[in-house]
């Protein structure tokens, strides 16, 4: 059973649009969304410290990408990428970044987060990651273990206030209670999928078509095929990690590469299709 909890919103600008500050009670840690355009007169102490920061970005595709790193002190840091970027050498344009301190993180702590979130982004099926190298996987102690286990609880649930829900996957438990569907062609497609908070989630391992059989298709979503090929998401017409599509039409779409209403096609195990749900 899950507590309630109470979180404390700051808007230092007093806008929404500004950096936001968010804390909870009872405990020591802190995120604080800022986006690129406020880095160079944010001045508040709060980021003159060390931590780890994301920086989401989206590219000319649509798709969204976050970079994940760690620093010595954040505020430098976000302005170094910034320099990198307006130098060409970083190739990335990122839009928002979320930077996340605590009061007992130490370096080890720190370097153990930047790889916990670079493998949980991984994982994702909404982001791509950007970064090519991060620390690496620390062993903890019991007790430094468990506090981290609280740690990263609470910033992923101070990040899904703000918006930013990558790093929630459907658990072992939830997918236990889940209802799936499937959707099948003799083009090869032979997928499972669920209704989730986003769109429709399309399972890992699940089959493509390896025939497009509508020329809408070829106009509409061709190009998010492509580039999930690209990613390497789909890889020789098989989904490599879960993927999160914006509905079920997208996703069948995509998996039967033809223009069908995907409450239609996804289908339970009953034989019962999804448009009679009613959802």
């Amino acid at each position: 059973m899950g507590y309630s909890k109470t979180i404390n919103m700051f808007l230092p600008t007093g806008s929404s649009d500004g950096p936001i500050e968010l804390e909870m009670l009872n405990w020591n840690g802190m995120v604080i969304k800022i986006p690129r355009k406020e880095v160079s007169t944010y001045s508040d102490i709060e980021l003159d410290k060390p931590g780890i920061y994301f920086l989401f970005c989206k590219d000319e595709g649509e798709g969204e990408s976050v970079y994940v790193g760690e620093a010595e002190n954040l505020l430098l840091r976000l302005k170094q990428h910034i320099q990198s970027n307006n130098a060409s050498k970083e190739k990335f344009f990122w839009n928002n970044a979320v930077c996340v301190s605590g009061k007992d993180l130490n370096k080890a702590l720190i370097r153990y987060l930047e790889n916990y979130y670079c493998q949980k982004v991984k994982l994702s099926s909404k982001y791509k990651l950007l970064t090519k190298k991060s620390s690496p996987k620390m062993t903890l102690k019991r007790a430094e273990q468990a506090a981290m286990d609280e740690f990263t609880d609470n910033v992923d649930m101070l990040m899904g206030t703000i918006g930013y829900n990558i790093l929630e996957q459907v658990k072992d438990n939830e997918r236990a209670t889940q209802t799936y569907f499937y959707c099948k062609s003799k083009t090869g497609a032979d997928a499972k999928g669920f209704i989730s908070e986003n769109g429709f989630t399309v399972c890992a391992g699940s089959k493509i078509s390896k025939q497009c059989s509508s020329k809408t298709f070829m106009n509409k979503y061709s190009k998010t095929l492509d580039k999930l090929i690209t990613d390497e998401i789909i890889v020789d017409f098989v989904l490599e990690k879960d993927y999160t599509f914006g509905s079920p039409t997208a996703a069948a779409d995509v998996v039967l590469q033809s223009y069908v209403s995907g409450t239609e096609y996804w289908i339970d195990a009953n034989g019962k299709k999804l448009k009679e749900y009613n959802l």
